[in-house]
């Protein structure tokens, strides 16, 4: 098992009338994770690291960048959705825009969560 650190920045993007109550819910709840380190200064970016396990297969061994990104996005997504989905925001009302670098994982990159 590997530890990559990251830099997760997010929006909370509210896509109807009805959506600005739900986003702005969400926007307090994800203000509460505990298990990333949130930036003093920076309102919506937190840092933190997820765990990689190493695979091995045939003479490729170690960690690929692209397994690193897609597990860095994965736990994003199980934190946010579980927020989204108690807040009953749907993908209607809103959406949560997301840029994240994964040591490991190459350059930047960008997704979207949403119920």
């Amino acid at each position: 098992m590997a530890q990559h650190n990251f830099l997760l920045t997010y929006s909370v993007d509210a896509k109807t009338k009805i959506g600005r109550d739900k986003a702005d819910k969400v926007r307090g709840e994800i203000a509460k994770i505990e298990k990333w380190n949130k930036l003093t200064n920076v309102e919506t970016t937190f840092k933190g690291s997820v765990t990689v396990a190493e695979t091995s297969s045939g003479l490729l061994r170690g960690i690929l960048p692209e397994r690193i990104k897609n597990m860095a996005i994965t736990a994003v997504k199980n934190e946010f959705m579980t927020i989204l989905v108690v807040n009953q925001a749907e993908e209607a009302d809103v959406i949560i825009h997301c840029a994240m670098m994964v040591t490991g994982a190459g350059e930047a990159f960008e997704f979207e969560v949403s119920n």
